[in-house]
């Protein structure tokens, strides 16, 4: 009796044992081995403040906006559509922290100094993490001019696009880790609206334009010979199977969404349309050189508004390999 009692104990135990290590999820056959995540990067596109947004309007959603960047205190925000009154109420709210730098992409001035209703792609950087090495611009057109294309028949430029639309850059050195170089590229590409189906061509040339400006401002090769870490935030107006985007990654570069050894959200939608339908995936994180994408998330929580923008946040938890 005493026998049959321990033969059954050993089986229960043994099924238990099975039952739980089937049960374990690694998120598609990656490493479950827990990593230590060095930097958290965010790619965000605010929605501008003076759009016609009736309860979604920037006043209704400004103050989620900052509860969220104080609750998630992201190292490094890529920030798209930020306009001067944006930037000065949360410069007055976050500015202890947070740094932040941009050109408005009409005009070309600091975005604190220049015109309203003109947006930025800007840079916000935790000032007790990061010293600023070098900062710049290109916008999208023939040549990367560092001054706003000229606007002719409604369109600007060479490539005729809808907006003069900006890429702001920085070189950062990180004061966690002795000073090690950490760039950051942050863009806005150009949209479908009112371009007869030629925005899909535009955001090629925008991804062909900034694989070269970024080996160039780098100084070394992009992809496979990227010796520095780099990170490309922003909203591309593209789903990532177009190829514009598939250009960026054949460079190769790393693709968070994908790339991350954990996300419960790599198919949600980045972009929300403040619940009116049409949402897809838009806003991206590439990257490349010495880092390691351990987590993705597009964060759709409420932080004080049911929608914080007409996109959600983006987030990425990167590791240094080396």
């Amino acid at each position: 009796m005493l026998f049959n009692n321990s033969f059954r104990l050993i089986v229960l135990l043994a099924f238990l044992g099975l039952s739980c290590a089937c049960g374990k999820k690694d998120d598609g056959g990656k490493s479950s081995e827990p990593e230590s995540a060095d930097l958290l990067v965010c790619t965000f596109n605010i929605r501008y403040a003076s759009a016609a947004d009736g309860d979604n309007s920037w006043d209704k959603r400004k103050a989620a906006v900052v509860k969220f960047i104080q609750t998630r205190q992201p190292d490094v925000i890529g920030m798209q559509e930020m306009e001067k009154d944006q930037a000065v109420y949360l410069k007055a709210q976050i500015g202890g922290d947070y740094e932040i730098y941009g050109l408005g992409r009409e005009s070309g001035k600091d975005i604190f100094s220049g015109v309203n209703y003109e947006t930025t792609a800007a840079i916000l950087y935790k000032k007790s993490r990061f010293s600023q090495a070098k900062k710049g611009q290109f916008w999208h057109d023939e040549g990367a001019p560092q001054s706003p294309p000229a606007k002719s028949s409604g369109r600007y430029g060479t490539w005729k696009t809808s907006h003069p639309w900006i890429t702001t850059w920085m070189k950062l050195e990180d004061k966690n880790f002795n000073g090690r170089p950490f760039w950051v590229f942050v863009t806005h590409f150009q949209n479908n609206a009112n371009m007869e189906g030629q925005g899909g061509q535009i955001r090629l040339l925008e991804s062909n334009l900034h694989i070269s400006q970024m080996a160039a401002i780098i100084g070394e090769g992009i992809g496979a010979g990227c010796q520095s870490p780099v990170v490309l935030l922003g909203d591309f107006n593209a789903v990532f199977e177009e190829q514009s985007l598939q250009t960026l990654r054949n460079v190769p570069l790393g693709y968070a969404r994908l790339d991350a050894v954990k996300s419960g959200t790599r198919n949600n939608n980045t972009d929300n349309c403040y619940g009116q339908g049409g949402a897809s995936i838009i806003d991206h994180t590439f990257f490349c050189g010495p880092l390691k994408a351990l987590f993705y998330t597009v964060d759709g929580r409420n932080y004080g508004a049911t929608y914080i923008s007409d996109h959600y946040p983006v987030l990425t938890e990167f590791a240094y390999t080396k």
